[in-house]
């Protein structure tokens, strides 16, 4: 196909009067189509299926064929991705336009095309425009006083089935539903090992049970006898938690999170709470946008930390702690301990360009609740 598309000749017309479709209607077509930010060149690449996504990039001109056109839109990134469309929209026709697309996608298998066909564009300036504006009332709203964290990070609400930006969907879940996790390990760091906490709160819900130092892994496969000893209190709030989980698998969930937990300086409750956000602790999930296993890693984030086989329960344990551990050591130092921790949560969802693009806390529905909820149960397994 790419060579036909080679072969064909490049329809580029002369500058038209722009026009663009209103930016009400397209914002509008997003959030009917439960669109809230473009995939990312990762996301792309792990489409699978049928669905209504968006695109940005440049569109640099288009194919005439016998029934449409294709658009060729150039992304950031250096791939090509060709959307179908009847008509070209008029200030689309002079080409090298910055633009978003949203399009219907589907790819059956992968590494096959993606074929796409558009639903409706915009020049990225008034998008952009209107998502900076969000993005300041978003950080602002991100940034509460000490006490209006305290409070809102302490209540207790039903949280709602949501998509991830990974493309993975999470089962409802209340605090009341899920049972407190005793063995305070990581409440304590001992020497090397670099325990994060998250901010002060006011919460009353307490984790009963012995209170156990962090220790650091002894060596590279074994735990401490400290260590050691919570792994079958951790495993029973897995099972607990998550009944279809076999108890030998939640015993060698808890031992890696707690054995890569301590290795990177974690409080390994900080990764338990991300681990039941992410996949409820079911090691075999993977959404539709690709991201695998129990901290949902995406296959170029796997790459990035050093992760061949993200199916590999210790693999993938020993890559998102990492990955989790490094924005943590680049969010805190700027930010402070209380709205770097914040920022550093929603760096794990929604990747860390998006925070330093936003400035704060993304104004993404999904990645709001995300932090709220990995926040919430942090402190409901802490006690603090």
């Amino acid at each position: 196909m790419i060579g036909r598309l080679l072969a064909a000749v490049l329809m580029v017309t002369c500058a038209l009067p722009a026009f663009a479709e209103s930016l009400n209607s397209y914002i509008q077509a997003r959030r009917d189509h439960g669109v809230t930010a473009p995939l990312t060149s990762e996301q792309l690449d792990a489409f699978l299926g049928d669905g209504v996504i968006e695109i940005s990039g440049v569109v640099k001109g288009n194919v005439q064929r016998a029934d449409a056109f294709l658009l060729i839109v150039d992304r950031s990134e250096g791939s090509e991705v060709y959307v179908s469309t009847p008509q070209v929209p008029g200030f689309l026709r002079s080409g090298n336009v910055p633009a978003r697309l949203l399009i219907r996608a589907k790819r059956e298998r992968a590494n096959a095309l993606l074929d796409a066909e558009l639903i409706l564009a915009i020049s990225e300036g008034p998008l952009a425009e209107w998502e900076a504006k969000r993005a300041a009332e978003a950080a602002a709203k991100a940034t509460p006083t000490r006490a209006q964290t305290s409070t809102s990070f302490s209540r207790t609400s039903t949280t709602a089935s949501r998509t991830t930006s990974r493309g993975g969907g999470r089962p409802s879940q209340t605090l009341s539903d899920q049972p407190s996790l005793e063995g305070q390990i990581g409440s304590r760091g001992s020497a090397g090992a670099r325990v994060v906490s998250p901010p002060p709160s006011n919460s009353s819900r307490p984790i009963q049970g012995s209170d156990v130092m962090t220790e650091r892994v002894n060596g590279a496969d074994g735990l401490s006898p400290e260590a050691q000893a919570v792994v079958p209190i951790y495993a029973d709030f897995i099972v607990r938690t998550n009944s279809r989980v076999r108890r030998e698998d939640a015993e060698k969930i808890a031992e890696a999170v707690i054995r890569w937990s301590l290795h990177f300086g974690l409080d390994p409750r900080l990764v338990m709470a991300v681990a039941l956000t992410e996949s409820t602790f079911n090691h075999s999930t993977r959404s539709h946008a690709g991201a695998m296993g129990l901290l949902q890693l995406m296959p170029g984030t796997a790459r990035y930390v050093g992760v061949n086989n993200a199916w590999d329960l210790e693999q993938n344990v020993y890559g998102g702690v990492k990955y989790l551990r490094e924005q943590l050591d680049y969010f805190i130092p700027r930010h402070g301990q209380e709205r770097g921790f914040i920022l550093a949560i929603a760096a794990y969802n929604a990747g860390p360009g998006a925070v330093r693009r936003f400035n704060g806390v993304p104004p993404y529905r999904e990645t709001q609740n995300y932090v709220e909820r990995v926040t919430r149960r942090y402190r409901m397994l802490t006690g603090s």
